[in-house]
């Protein structure tokens, strides 16, 4: 895992009990107007567009063997280099992203102009960093400008990462995406490199890591600090958080293309964080309000909840949401926005729940402001595979029909601004009304596709009997059985069960037969 230090530091999950130098150092170079000093090692080795600086005695001894090739260059050293460079070709040729600021350009006030670092590439340092800690990137000189807030920088990055656990091994892939953090950092230095983007910069260089190293996936470390407090407000700092949010730039990247992150950028010269990703998203008709629900709905559809062919790419690698238990009617409860969540799972296997929702329940929020919020409902922890996407909406009522599918219904009330909020959700069962009386036949079969046998849950209105008639793809008759059923509902344990074993794979119908009335139902063999 990775942080970095204006200035921006990148550190191990198991170094959270030490400090994080990403704030310390951000509050000592505006507090100062001092940058931290380079490092001074003895050594280089220069690509196209970088020197990596190491020692090869000392404390600061790159430890890796030189095989590969045989040049008295440590292998390590060697590595840091072309990992440097692959982050340079993705990042700023094919994203299109600003190259960093050449470090001896004469707008620097560090003198002489053409010795900063040797020359113009750009300057990695391999030290050991002790923490846990995976690189930094740190500004070297704000330049002048009453239009522009830029500023020169270079990196440091850990000389051993065999010193980060779960490396201790194969030291390599911590490095390539520590060089593809660290170098987006250089890169925003060329946008913004004021504190208050700090939770933006980290973010999004995480979502670098991915981008340029997509099969080494280390952020996966980061997504539990993120996932276990949707109640925080997205563009929270602290214990992780903001790394583990790269999630939320991975969904915009999978939505609208990766090029999204350099325009939100490119935005930042003119507006802070979240505007500034409003005037990007603006060009594709859409904006922050309108798709921080569509994210938070992805965000739940993730670890065992990630459904097929819908939300992120990775989803069924993320952990899933913190949620909140209810048993009760009514829950209440607060956000500190902006773009903040609660997760709130019903358990329709428990007591009152279980009556409640054999047909159907609903969720109302009842808020002061109802403009600031959207509402989310989604069907969970599926009975026979079945499992509801779930949907946003902004009327603040949410009903789901036949719960008796769900192990669970999740309701997440979603705050989309600045100032507190308070909402109660208040449940209620329409199918107990008069009105809403189920009504007799059959419902979808579960699972769907099935293998070996289906279910058909049904309600009946008088006791009587079934026939099941079934049907191939052509509709040739294959079978007729019948089934004495009592009057009542048939849902997750009574459901009818018809044994398949002896159909080949396809597509498969059945006319469902009751008191002179029939449905006509697909199914299909896996």
């Amino acid at each position: 895992m990775k942080k970095t230090v204006l200035i921006l530091a990148f550190f191990s999950t198991l170094a959270i009990a030490g400090p994080s130098l990403t704030g310390d150092m951000l509050k000592r170079f505006y507090r100062t107007g001092q940058s931290q000093m380079r490092p001074s090692l003895a050594l280089f080795h220069q690509t196209e567009h970088f020197r990596v600086w190491y020692d090869t005695t000392g404390y600061h001894k790159i430890e890796d063997i030189d095989i590969d090739p045989e040049n008295n260059i440590p292998d390590y050293v060697e590595k840091a280099g072309i990992y440097l460079e692959e982050a340079w070709q993705k990042e700023c040729v094919e994203l299109g992203f600003r190259e960093p600021l050449k470090d001896s350009l004469p707008y620097t006030s560090i003198e002489p102009f053409d010795n900063v670092g040797g020359d113009d590439r750009w300057d990695a340092y391999l030290e050991k960093m002790s923490g846990g800690f995976y690189g930094a990137t740190f500004v070297d000189n704000m330049i002048d400008s009453a239009e522009y807030d830029f500023a020169t920088g270079f990196m440091k990055i850990n000389g051993d990462m065999r010193s980060i656990y779960g490396y201790e091994d194969d030291p390599y892939p911590a490095l390539a995406v520590t060089c593809a953090h660290e170098f987006q950092h250089m890169c925003q230095f060329h946008y913004r490199r004021t504190d208050g983007f700090v939770w933006q910069m980290e973010a999004t260089a995480t979502f670098m890591e991915e981008y340029v190293f997509d099969d080494i996936n280390d952020y996966y470390n980061y997504a539990p600090y993120f996932q276990d407090s949707p109640e925080k407000p997205l563009n929270s700092r602290g214990n992780l958080y903001e790394y583990g949010s790269v999630l939320f730039p991975i969904y915009l990247a999978e939505n609208f293309g990766p090029e999204i992150i350099r325009k939100w950028w490119e935005n930042t010269q003119l507006r802070y964080t979240f505007d500034a990703l409003d005037l990007a998203l603006n060009e594709h008709g859409t904006s922050v309000r309108e798709e921080y629900p569509k994210f938070a709905l992805w965000r739940l559809h993730t670890g065992d909840f990630s459904i097929d062919d819908f939300g992120f790419e990775e989803g069924s690698n993320y952990p899933m949401p913190a949620m909140k238990d209810t048993v009760s009617e009514d829950f209440s409860s607060y956000l500190n926005g902006p773009y903040s969540t609660n997760y709130i799972f019903v358990n329709l296997a428990d007591g009152f729940n279980r009556v409640l929702a054999e047909s159907g329940i609903t969720g109302e929020l009842s808020t002061i402001l109802d403009s600031s919020w959207s509402f989310l409902a989604a069907g969970t922890g599926p009975v026979g595979g079945d499992q509801l996407l779930g949907s946003v909406s902004d009327s603040l009522k949410q009903h789901i029909d036949e719960t008796w599918r769900y192990r669970g219904v999740v309701f997440a009330p979603l705050y989309l601004d600045e100032a507190r909020g308070e909402y109660t959700l208040l449940l209620t069962d329409l199918g107990s009304s008069e009105e809403n009386e189920p009504e007799t036949g059959p419902k979808s079969p579960f699972p769907n596709p099935a293998t070996d046998r289906i279910f058909i849950p049904f309600y009946a209105d008088k006791d009587g009997n079934v026939l099941i008639s079934i049907f191939d793809a052509g509709g040739g008759l294959l079978r007729e059985e019948v089934h004495w059923v009592n009057q009542g509902p048939h849902l997750e344990n009574g459901a009818l069960e018809i044994d398949i074993t002896g159909l080949a794979s396809g597509i498969y119908s059945y006319i469902f037969t009751f008191e002179g009335e029939s449905w006509k139902q697909v199914f299909i063999v896996k």
